[in-house]
């Protein structure tokens, strides 16, 4: 019942907060968003490829799963200490949004 609960509170959330994009700092926002879709993966890529020497479907993986949003236990986890709430689930959404081109593109790049 966790993985539904906490999915459905950031459903909430966003029914009930602010719009987002309108309740936090438009650069942090977009700063989180930045390293968490580009370089993250990027980083996980050339660690992966260069420092660890992986064969190239473990490397598509670790990539795959850098390039990933950032999850929903991060929102649940402000929540409950009350702190950055706002900033954490317009962070969620965007990098949600954000990681559908980012997963294609890794995906074009390393098949």
């Amino acid at each position: 019942m966790a993985v539904p609960t906490m999915l459905l509170a950031y459903g909430i959330s966003l029914r009930v907060g602010p719009r987002p994009g309108t309740g936090a700092s438009t650069l942090e926002i977009c700063s989180i968003a930045v390293i968490k879709i580009v370089l993250q993966p990027a980083a996980a890529y050339l660690i992966a490829r260069f420092a660890l020497g992986l064969d190239s479907p473990t490397l598509f993986a670790v990539t795959i799963i850098a390039a990933l949003p950032t999850a929903q236990n991060i929102f649940i986890h402000a929540s409950r200490y009350n702190t950055g709430v706002i900033v954490t689930r317009d962070s969620v959404f965007i990098t949600t949004v954000l990681s559908v081109p980012s997963l294609i593109l890794v995906t074009a790049l390393l098949s």
